[in-house]
C-alpha cells in the first residue's frame, strides 16, 4: 500500500508499506511522474513514476532502499533505531520487483542493531569491508578501551573475544556492523 508520496530530502518519491512490514522508497523520480497517489495498492510491474534529479540528489537516478524494522504497531512495523536495511538486488533478482513477500528474506539476529558479544578477536575498520583501514587503539572510545584493558590487561589494535558492542547501524549486505569505534564483521558477533 502506498504510504506516503512528496518532495523531501528524497524529492518526489513513494514509500510502499507491505503487510508483513517492509517498506520500499523509490527517491528522486522526476517532478510530476508518480503515478499512484497515498492508498493506492499497487501490483507487479506497475509503472510507479520515472527517475529524476529531485530532492537531495546529484544526478538523475533511482534510489531504492528496501528495510524493515523489530518493532511492531498497529498492525505494521514502525520506524526504530532497529530498522534493517536490506538490498533491493535479494528481490529484483527473483523478477519481484513489488514488494511482495514470497522471496523476502526474512531479518536475522545477525543483521539487527543492539548489543552483542564479541566471539572472536575481531579487526575494528574504518568502513564496512576488509579494504577499510584498521581502527587503532588509540581511535577506540573510552569505553572500548576500558573493556580491552579488563579483559586483555593491554592496549590492543582490536576488539578481544568476550568484549561487549552495541552495533549502531548495519551495512546493506548484513555483513557488517557499526559501533562507535569503527564497522567489524558481524561474523564475529554473537546476541
Amino acid at each position: 500500500m502506498i504510504k506516503d508520496t512528496g518532495t523531501k530530502g528524497m524529492g518526489n518519491y513513494v514509500y510502499i508499506q507491505t503487510e508483513d512490514g517492509y517498506r520500499w522508497r523509490y527517491q528522486h523520480m522526476t517532478k510530476g511522474s508518480v503515478t499512484v497517489k497515498v492508498g493506492d495498492t499497487v501490483k507487479k510491474g506497475q509503472v510507479l513514476g520515472y527517475m529524476g534529479n529531485t530532492g537531495n540528489s546529484t544526478g538523475r537516478h533511482l534510489h531504492l532502499d528496501v528495510s524493515k524494522s523489530g518493532r511492531h504497531s498497529g498492525g505494521y512495523y514502525v520506524s526504530s533505531q532497529d530498522r534493517t536495511y536490506f538490498d533491493p538486488k535479494t528481490w529484483l533478482k527473483a523478477g519481484n520487483g513489488s514488494g511482495s513477500t514470497s522471496t523476502a528474506p526474512a531479518p536475522s539476529t545477525t543483521t539487527k542493531t543492539g548489543n552483542y558479544t564479541v566471539k572472536a578477536d575481531v579487526n575494528v575498520r574504518a568502513g564496512a569491508g576488509t579494504s577499510y583501514a584498521k581502527i587503532k587503539y588509540a581511535q577506540f572510545t573510552s569505553n572500548a578501551k576500558s573493556q580491552i584493558m579488563k579483559i586483555k590487561g593491554k592496549a590492543v589494535n582490536y576488539f578481544p573475544k568476550g568484549m561487549t558492542i552495541t552495533i549502531t547501524k548495519v551495512s546493506a549486505d548484513g555483513k557488517w556492523g557499526y559501533c562507535p569505534s569503527g564497522w567489524v564483521s558481524m561474523n564475529y558477533l554473537t546476541r
